[in-house]
Formats: structure tokens, C-alpha cells, sequence
């Protein structure tokens, strides 16, 4: 782990795709406070990486092989064995992040994300920073149609913050929220923004 705030940040790639592992290490490169100290091409020797390279930041694919539980596990043994170092975890399934959050992950990444999203999140999980817990709400609807991250997405909607604001604050890329808002809209039936804030705060999903 690093010290020194001007020690660049050390990330390891764990993610089974070759394309994948190139493409983040391409991008990487072209920063100088963010230095690539390792790859896992399996889930199982994720760990091992980690212990070996001591990284400040795991990016951490959750689908290997088809199989949706190995990167799962993999978080597991990271939060476990080495629970300072910081994970990002590399999906486009809901599902998975939600599981992620539940164990300990930082923040999540989409997949197809832009260079600045990648960099930014890297380096707000550096500082500490780690995946605010799902509004009281989401449990006192189970039944509702919105989904505990675009709750999390929708609380802050009603504060006023904006797509890329909203980003920050959960550490997801700014394409994904306004993925998540699109939903948001669709689910409640709501021309734009200001009418899903309204009606949200009507079914009283959001307390204000």
C-alpha cells in the first residue's frame, strides 16, 4: 500500500479478458499517478496477485467465465485477507452490484466507460471514500419497482444534484447514471426529472 501522497496509486487488473486487461493498462498509461502493478487472468489467483503485488486499488471483474459467483468470492477473500486494499469492481449487472456493495466494495465501473470516469473513480477509492449504504427506504419497499441503486441515485435526485454530481457521490461513471435516471423515469412514468422527483416523493419512496 502506498504511504505518500505523491507515490503514484497501484492498481492491479483482475478481469479474464485479454481485451480487457490491454485496454485498462493502455489507458493507465496515460497518467503518471497511476501505475498498473499486476494482473490475475483467474479468479482464484486474485488473491495470491494481491498479496503479492500489495496494490491500493483491485479492479475487479464479477462475471469470469460465465461463472456470476467467482468475482463474488474473490471480493470476499480480498476484504478479508487484505481489507485496506480498495476495490472496484468491473460489471454491467445490477444484480452483482448490489452483492458487491453488500461485502465491501468501493465503488463500480461500467464497463465501455470513458478515461476520465475511470481515472476519477480510481482515485476517489483511493482516498477512502466507499459505497454509501443503501436509503432506509429501499427496505420498507420491498415491492417497489426501483431497484436499491437507482434509490440510492433517486435520493440524490431529490437534493438537486446533477448526473455527473450524483457520480461522485456513489462512485459510479456518469453513463451510468444517467442510465439509471432513464430507468427512474420509465418506472415512476415521468416526463423528465422534476416529475420523478415529485412523484417519488409522493409514493413517499424518498423522504425529503
Amino acid at each position: 500500500m502506498t504511504d505518500s501522497a505523491t507515490e503514484p496509486i497501484r492498481v492491479l487488473i483482475a478481469d479474464d479478458q485479454v481485451i480487457a486487461r490491454e485496454g485498462l493498462k493502455r489507458v493507465i498509461g496515460l497518467t503518471d499517478d497511476i501505475v498498473v502493478v499486476g494482473e490475475a487472468t483467474v479468479a482464484q489467483e486474485v488473491l495470491i496477485k494481491v498479496q503479492e503485488t500489495q496494490p491500493d486499488v483491485v479492479l475487479l471483474d464479477l462475471k469470469w467465465l460465465g461463472d456470476e459467483s467467482a468475482g463474488v468470492a474473490a471480493l470476499q477473500q480480498i476484504k478479508q485477507a487484505a481489507p485496506k486494499t480498495k476495490v472496484v469492481i468491473l460489471t454491467v449487472y445490477e444484480d452483482l452490484i448490489q452483492k458487491a456493495r453488500q461485502i465491501g466494495a468501493e465503488a463500480a465501473l461500467e464497463k465501455g466507460c470513458t478515461v476520465d470516469e475511470l481515472f476519477t473513480i480510481i482515485r476517489s477509492v483511493h482516498c477512502s471514500h466507499k459505497f454509501p449504504a443503501a436509503p432506509t427506504e429501499a427496505a420498507s419497499h420491498p415491492d417497489d419497482v426501483l431497484s436499491d441503486r437507482e434509490l440510492d441515485v433517486l435520493a440524490l435526485l431529490v437534493e438537486g444534484l446533477s448526473d455527473r454530481e450524483i457520480g461522485e457521490r456513489l462512485f459510479l461513471a456518469e453513463s451510468t447514471v444517467k442510465k439509471h435516471v432513464s430507468n427512474i423515469r420509465d418506472k415512476l412514468g415521468a416526463a423528465n426529472r422534476t416529475q420523478a422527483v415529485s412523484i417519488a416523493l409522493q409514493k413517499g419512496l424518498i423522504q425529503q
